[in-house]
């Protein structure tokens, strides 16, 4: 049945509304508000802050540094906040601590750490959006105690900083101990480029000599090295500066454009002036 509704018209009048079957408006105006929210859901969700690489659990020997790093992406670009615990790890309060990031790749570093440094520790991406964690568990081995073995350490490190001429070779020296024998990878932010074509790796006792051939202004960011074996993992980073060749004072291109037989012409010239003099 439908429903009469009564409008009072000006001047005194009345007008009668029928409106359409009952609820029709009502629930169609429910559908349309879920498929929005639902909508709403999906949209903030894809603008939520993804990890592209996530942590994974280390071990580390006391004294070495721990070095956590992953790849996050989202717009608005998310902030990133790094906890041990509950707590978060603010690089102002240690110079232990050290957080930067290149092209996406969030990296957290603490060095000289010691058994109470031990933990779990979040990377937490955030956005207008929400956030998202990921977690991995950090041991310390203490000196030691590990028996029948020892774990992969820095004996010597390269420097922090250095800076190389382009097209030069970026050339990084250090020692590394362990018993077995740690494995020495190279990587610019989560790429390995150990056995990359332009890189060499030279290794005598515990030293070790890595070489990026003809350095490229893309060769510029901050390198990571780890030391591995299956008692623990150390690590140390480099950050090259990529700088320009300075100009050289030898002309360049001028002799080039001239013919051979202009050249030889004028020596031709030169000799028979130099013979009329004589005579």
């Amino acid at each position: 049945m439908l429903r009469q509704t009564c409008l009072q018209k000006k001047g005194g009048g009345e007008s009668l509304r029928a409106p359409s079957s009952p609820g029709r408006d009502q629930y169609g105006s429910s559908r349309r508000s879920a498929r929005s929210t639902v909508g709403q859901r999906v949209s903030r969700d894809s603008r939520r802050p993804q990890f592209s690489s996530v942590l994974t659990d280390h071990l580390v020997p006391s004294g070495g540094t721990i070095a956590l790093q992953v790849e996050v992406k989202g717009a608005p670009k998310p902030e990133i906040t790094w906890l041990r615990g509950s707590e978060p790890l603010l690089s102002r309060t240690s110079h232990r601590v050290r957080t930067f990031e290149e092209s996406g790749v969030h990296t957290l570093m603490v060095a000289g750490v010691t058994e109470s440094e031990a933990g779990l520790y979040t990377c937490r991406a955030s956005n207008l959006f929400g956030h998202v964690d990921t977690s991995a568990a950090v041991e310390v081995v203490p000196p030691g105690s590990v028996r029948g073995g020892k774990p992969a350490m820095f004996v010597s490190r390269p420097d922090q900083d250095m800076a190389v001429a382009l097209g030069e070779d970026i050339t990084v020296s250090f020692r590394v101990t362990g018993d077995p024998k740690p494995q020495v990878t190279w990587m610019k932010g989560i790429r390995d480029i150990t056995n990359s074509q332009r890189s060499l790796k030279e290794t005598f006792d515990d030293y070790v000599r890595l070489t990026l051939k003809r350095a490229l202004p893309s060769d510029a960011g901050t390198y990571c090295i780890l030391a591995k074996n299956v008692y623990g993992c150390d690590r140390s980073f480099v950050t090259v500066r990529i700088r320009q060749r300075a100009r050289s004072l030898t002309p360049s291109g001028g002799w080039s454009n001239l013919e051979t037989s202009t050249i030889l012409r004028d020596i031709r010239d030169q000799l028979e002036r130099d013979r009329l003099k004589g005579t």
